[in-house]
């Protein structure tokens, strides 16, 4: 299939800012970023929507427990730390980077990993949009050999070829969700052979049959990882991680997520989500202004 003119042009740009970004001090990238988000976010934010969209997200979710000025300033940090993090990931992506991305980002509570591990087939994390969750893939795959991640590609071929590559090259390793049923076998044959495999779960699907309460509202959202922990008595495994106000980033990986098995599969498998759900909600409501609140959770006329 030949690629697209558009698709050209932003391979070129997409590979000369990945090439050149690693090169630059994290303190020029950062001063950069933030001239960029002053620039920017009033066309962003207004033209396109995105502030009152975000907004408008969050006060579902908090009602009025927030002022309006509470619920504008976090909307606006929302935007500018998603653009910090999506720059940030591209520096450390670099391969002359992996040293300082060691050193820049802190793992708390790796022994909860090893903890999952002892007689298990292998370990299933559950994670969020929620800080800069990219940045620790990148890590988690340095410190452990055997972790992949689920993807989505990119639209664009051209675009995603290029992502692969280099993933690839950082060593990156990676299970695609082009075919459900691919997928999963590929997830089901990793785990057996003792695979660390993250899946991050935090978006409304009208696929799931388990209706969960998340801030005080019904939803829907993925009950995959818990089907899986319980068909193959996997341990699943809560992991975040969060960009501290030094600059540097800390992943957390909590205890293993345990529930007194009823006998009934559903049942089970609906208690399981709802705890890493209440995890969930623990995290966002400390760190708010880090996660992606793009999408609507809540959608309505769907779930009472």
């Amino acid at each position: 299939m030949r690629a697209k003119p558009l698709d050209i042009v932003l391979l070129f740009f997409y590979g000369l800012f990945i090439d050149t970004i690693g090169y630059l001090p994290l303190r020029v990238i950062r001063f950069g970023c933030r001239l960029v988000f002053l620039l920017l976010y009033p066309l962003v934010g207004l033209l396109f929507g995105l502030r009152r969209r975000i907004a408008r997200n969050i006060t579902a979710a908090y009602g009025k427990s927030l002022t309006s000025r509470e619920t504008k300033a976090i909307a606006r940090s929302v935007i500018y730390n998603q653009l910090l993090f999506f720059i940030e990931l591209f520096f450390y992506y670099h391969k002359k980077n992996q040293e300082v991305l060691r050193e820049s980002v802190s793992i708390e509570g790796i022994e909860n990993l090893a903890a999952a591990r002892k007689g298990s087939k292998g370990v299933i994390g559950v994670s969020a949009h929620l800080g800069n969750f990219q940045l620790m893939m990148l890590r988690l795959s340095i410190e452990d050999s055997q972790f992949a991640t689920l993807i989505k590609n990119p639209k664009s071929k051209v675009i995603s070829d290029a992502w692969h590559r280099y993933m690839d090259d950082f060593g990156l390793r990676t299970i695609m969700m082009k075919n459900r049923v691919s997928a999963t076998k590929e997830i089901i044959r990793e785990l057996r052979r003792s695979a660390f495999i993250m899946f991050v779960a935090d978006e409304y699907t009208r696929r799931s049959p388990h209706v969960v309460t998340f801030f005080g509202k019904n939803t829907s959202m993925a009950s995959g990882p818990a089907q899986l922990s319980l068909k193959m008595g996997i341990p699943l495994l809560p992991c975040f991680i969060i960009r501290e106000d030094t600059g540097r980033y800390r992943i957390i990986i909590e205890r293993a997520i345990e529930i007194a098995a009823s006998g009934d599969y559903e049942a089970d498998c609906l208690t399981l989500t709802q705890k890493r759900i209440d995890i969930l909600e623990k995290y966002i409501r400390r760190y708010a202004d880090q996660w992606l609140w793009t999408q609507s959770r809540w959608k309505k006329n769907r779930l009472k």
